[in-house]
């Protein structure tokens, strides 16, 4: 009895359902192998501040590699500066009061007085002359004098005056007047605190030197030359200006020091180099940061001036001390790894990039994820 064969349409479904599952493996073994996430973490840039002491001499013919001391012009340069200022106290001290009396000769003869010649005012106020004068016949002359007692009594205004020393018949021929009051019996005396003279001797002194400096920069002639300038001394006076004010009276000595820095740069990197601590490692000089120049010592006679140079160097965590791992970002999606990272203060940034590029969780294996660290540049 013979059997009837199965339709054509039989096998080509059979065919064709092992062709549909030999593409599924396919692409899924594909899939599986595309399947990867770069995990790019950038190293965030740490600043670290370092004194660096050096000198600049005008006898130095030319710096050595590992020397701190390079030539360079040292120039001393002497300014003041005044300031008139509110006084922070007021005080009333007694004085002799003084003024100028006019003496008047109604006689014919010539009348020669010598200092401390007694002039009585109406009010019973005792003046003294101060100097030796002649009062020629029919003439007058004019003589400082001041009172015999300290005290608001001898600041008078305009009267006149007997000589008694004279006989009784010259004191009404000789006579004396102020056309100007009396002054200085009672006077007001200014003064300023301690605290507020320094400050107005630290604001001036930076002024000074601020103008010193730009001068200086100025005529530089070389482009790559810089020019330093430190307060070496400074010191105030103060004198009386109104009777509410006083004027303070600044002296600067500025110190001046015009080189070219290239030969600092090396001995400056060592020694950056050394202070950064574990697990910093150094990258470079921090150009963000302006340097900044403090005076140690001035030698007037060899003109050589000693500096501390205040500077930073910029350094990024070493990669190997870094408290990440890949292990801990398996299976994690990509939106919390930023999240994740945040906290770690020596990553700057944390970028994911996954293939195929729609996959929004990295791999659990870790033979498909890539860790990169990346220091930072200059």
């Amino acid at each position: 009895m013979a059997h009837d064969l199965p339709p054509i349409a039989l096998y080509r479904r059979i065919a064709v359902g092992l062709l549909v599952s030999v593409g599924v493996v396919f692409l899924s073994i594909l899939y599986i192998a595309m399947v990867r996430a770069t995990i790019s973490i950038t190293l965030k840039k740490q600043s670290f501040p370092l004194n660096q002491s050096f000198a600049v001499s005008s006898r130095v013919p030319a710096p050595t590699a590992s020397s701190t001391t390079i030539p360079g012009q040292v120039t001393v340069v002497e300014r003041s500066a005044t300031r008139e200022v509110a006084a922070t106290s007021l005080t009333l001290q007694e004085g002799k009061a003084e003024g100028v009396v006019t003496i008047t000769n109604r006689t014919t003869r010539a009348q020669p007085l010598v200092p401390t010649t007694r002039l009585l005012s109406p009010q019973g106020v005792l003046f003294r002359t101060t100097e030796f004068v002649t009062v020629p016949g029919g003439g007058a002359v004019d003589v400082h004098v001041v009172a015999d007692q300290p005290g608001s009594a001898g600041d008078i205004g305009p009267t006149t005056f007997i000589l008694p020393g004279l006989w009784k018949g010259a004191q009404e021929q000789i006579t004396g007047a102020n056309a100007k009051p009396m002054s200085g019996g009672k006077k007001t005396a200014t003064s300023l605190s301690a605290e507020s003279q320094k400050d107005v001797e630290e604001q001036e002194s930076a002024a000074i030197k601020e103008a010193v400096l730009n001068e200086y920069r100025s005529k530089l002639a070389n482009a790559s030359d810089v020019v330093i300038a430190a307060v070496s001394r400074k010191s105030s006076t103060i004198e009386p200006a109104t009777p509410a004010t006083v004027r303070v009276v600044v002296k600067t000595s500025i110190v001046v020091a015009q080189f070219n820095p290239q030969p600092l740069e090396e001995p400056l990197k060592a020694s950056l180099s050394q202070a950064i601590p574990s697990p910093y490692v150094f990258g470079g000089l921090d150009q963000s940061k302006a340097f900044e120049y403090t005076l140690k010592q001035f030698d007037a006679k060899s003109k050589t001036a000693q500096f501390v140079i205040h500077a930073f160097a910029w350094a990024a965590v070493s990669g190997d001390a870094l408290p990440i791992s890949k292990d801990q970002f398996l299976g994690m999606r990509v939106s919390d790894v930023s999240a994740f990272a945040a906290n770690i203060k020596d990553i700057e940034s944390i970028h994911v990039q996954t293939s195929p590029f729609w996959l929004r969780t990295i791999p659990k294996r870790a033979d498909r994820v890539t860790l990169d660290v990346v220091s930072p540049t200059e």
